[in-house]
């Protein structure tokens, strides 16, 4: 599939950069987290998710704390099948897990920019 970017025709092509860090206040600030329940404001600072697709069309997604280095507060499985059927549906919301719900447009904007998805 090629992607028009700017006048220019791109190639795609899965590229897998390994885990992505991304910070939870910066997701909240861009859009993609829109809604945490139970999550306090002072902690948001210390949370971050790392992204990894094993997999093409398949994106592993774990919450982490710097207050806990090594420990996995929670872990979500993302296919972009799924999530793809959804924005069809014009279901806008995704839940991650008990605690955080994303836009599933912009999270679909965010794996495509961070893994060419196509």
């Amino acid at each position: 599939m090629r992607i028009k970017d700017g006048g220019l025709v791109h190639k795609s092509s899965h590229k897998s950069p390994g885990n992505v860090k991304l910070s939870f206040t910066q997701l909240e600030k861009d859009g993609i987290i829109i809604e945490s329940h139970d999550v306090p404001e002072k902690r948001k600072s210390s949370l971050y998710f790392t992204i990894k697709s094993p997999s093409r069309g398949i994106y592993k997604v774990s919450l982490l704390s710097k207050e806990l280095p090594g420990v996995t507060i929670a872990q979500a499985e993302l296919r972009l099948e799924e999530l793809l059927e959804l924005q069809y549906l014009r279901h806008p919301v995704l839940n991650l897990n008990e605690h955080v719900l994303l836009d599933v447009r912009r999270t679909l904007v965010l794996l495509q920019k961070h893994f060419n998805t196509s």
